[in-house]
């Protein structure tokens, strides 16, 4: 791992720090915020409820999975903003940009130099779901929040400090059940970078106990019915009876990972590297099975993944790295706000918030977007053809 200097290493990461702040403020002049649901959009009205449960004022159903998501709704409610779009905004925005400047930190500690670093940095801010890019446009949700913890979990996991990542991974479940899940990623990880110990495998099995008394209290207490597994198996079956869900899904990858596919050298990797590509395959398998969301629901596991990309654009070097750049820019459609939906629902639009990402738009969006990334990888094969 990369050690710099006490005051080398201070001004830098408060530079990043001033960047993501300065970036964040950017955003919240810059993107308007959705009108759809009174400003709530979709699952943000199933967190108002929990909200206002928080706030006494009456117990609401609450509709599965969001009902197990109760942490958010119980921080905006603490800080004593009355208006809930602006207690979650407020929440949200610390949230994004704590996961921003905790990637860049993760990076520095891992060994990449100061502009791979930068480039993992350009990554939690570029893409349609970073959260410092989205959060303004639709403020009430879980996702910023659930990705900073996650960060923070993962960076103590590198640094061997494998019970307080357990803790987090508990705190983690509070915001999104998808914690269950990522706890076993997480032990598993903790055995493999420190070998077999009996203290951290009672850690692990303290934390998931915890977690599963969490998920029946909760459950109990909000009257959360519902089940993940069957909603996996909905998922699946929809994946493979529509062919174009198939184009979607490995378009909605391809907006933060397309890089990954010149991966090589696998017994070559650092322990890190190798967790990364597994933490890869885990987060697709999720945003698989997890819902319509695919390209939302693979970015929100962007700490466990991270690494292999970046590391996947250094072996290339900086010449590959300026492709991906602007592959990331074209695909997440950087240059523009995020729109408002012509419609509630998704109708296939030519324009507007559904025309803007491949889950939901039309077969062509999900064309173009694998296009780009063809178009520019080719490009660059011919280029290192003709330089070798």
């Amino acid at each position: 791992m990369l050690k710099l200097e006490p005051k080398i290493q201070f001004f830098e990461y408060l530079i990043i720090s001033l960047l993501a702040i300065l970036l964040c403020i950017f955003f919240a002049y810059f993107q308007p915020q959705i009108i759809v649901g009174k400003g709530y959009g979709w699952d943000g009205l199933e967190y108002l409820k929990i909200y206002k449960i928080f706030g006494g004022e009456g117990y609401s159903q609450v509709g599965f999975p969001f009902c197990n998501r109760i942490a958010s709704a119980f921080l905006a409610n603490l800080i004593g903003i009355a208006d809930p779009h602006l207690a979650f905004k407020y929440i949200n925005l610390i949230f994004s940009v704590c996961f921003t400047i905790f990637i860049y930190i993760i990076a520095r500690l891992f060994g990449f130099n100061i502009y791979y670093s930068l480039f993992s940095f350009g990554l939690t801010v570029v893409p349609f779901f970073s959260p410092i890019r989205f959060t303004p446009f639709y403020p009430v949700y879980t996702d910023p929040p659930f990705l900073a913890i996650l960060t923070l979990s993962f960076m103590l996991l590198i640094l061997k400090r494998f019970g307080l990542s357990f803790i987090l991974i508990v705190v983690l479940f509070l915001f999104r059940e998808a914690a269950i899940f990522i706890a076993p990623f997480i032990f598993f990880s903790a055995l493999y970078i420190g070998g077999y110990s009996k203290i951290t495998t009672y850690k692990f099995i303290v934390a998931m106990a915890v977690i599963l008394a969490l998920k029946f209290a909760i459950s109990k207490q909000m009257n959360c019915n519902g089940s993940q597994i069957f909603a996996a198996l909905h998922w699946i079956k929809f994946r493979f009876s529509d062919p174009g869900s198939f184009l979607s899904y490995f378009a909605a990858i391809s907006m933060t990972a397309a890089p990954v596919i010149y991966i090589s050298g696998y017994m070559e990797f650092t322990k890190i590297e190798r967790i990364s590509v597994i933490g890869l395959i885990i987060s697709a398998f999720l945003a698989f099975v997890g819902g319509s969301d695919a390209t939302r629901i693979f970015y929100s596991f962007f700490p466990l993944y991270f690494i292999i990309i970046i590391s996947s654009i250094r072996k290339l070097g900086y010449v590959f790295s300026i492709f991906c750049i602007i592959g990331y820019l074209v695909t997440n459609r950087f240059s523009s706000r995020i729109l408002e939906p012509l419609n509630y629902s998704p109708s296939r639009d030519e324009s507007g918030y559904f025309w803007q990402f491949p889950d939901h738009a039309r077969p062509e969006v999900s064309l173009v977007i694998i296009s780009v990334w063809f178009i520019l990888f080719f490009i660059y094969g011919k280029l290192s053809k003709l330089k070798n």
